[in-house]
């Protein structure tokens, strides 16, 4: 399990999480990059991961989980589970220029099969 916590971003040459992976991300409600970490190297990535997410204060939209100069393996990330979601909110994990981003909305969310 890997974890990041609080405002101040955590630096690391290389990150490679194994299929299936489970990592811990507290939020603070503080800014979009609080427990952000900084990947200096290579990030790899699962196709399959669970993210437990603890904290207080509200989920910001496009919240920096994780940046890296180079990200390898899954670039699809809708395998992703998301556990402890703030009750009125939607939230779904997403790689975008080299960043994996925790996107979210708040209010109902109407699904049209």
């Amino acid at each position: 399990m890997f974890g990041a916590a609080g405002t101040v971003a955590t630096s690391v040459t290389n990150l490679t999480f194994a299929e299936g992976a489970n990592v811990s991300w507290t939020y603070d409600g503080g800014t979009q990059t609080a427990g952000c970490v900084n990947v200096t190297g290579t990030l790899t990535l699962p196709s399959e991961a669970t993210v437990n997410l603890t904290g207080s204060g509200a989920l910001h939209s496009d919240q920096v989980l994780f940046t890296a100069e180079t990200v390898e393996g899954a670039t699809d990330l809708s395998g992703w589970t998301l556990n402890n979601v703030p009750q009125g909110s939607y939230a779904s994990i997403l790689l975008i220029d080299h960043q994996v981003i925790l996107k979210t909305l708040r209010g109902t969310v109407i699904r049209i099969l």
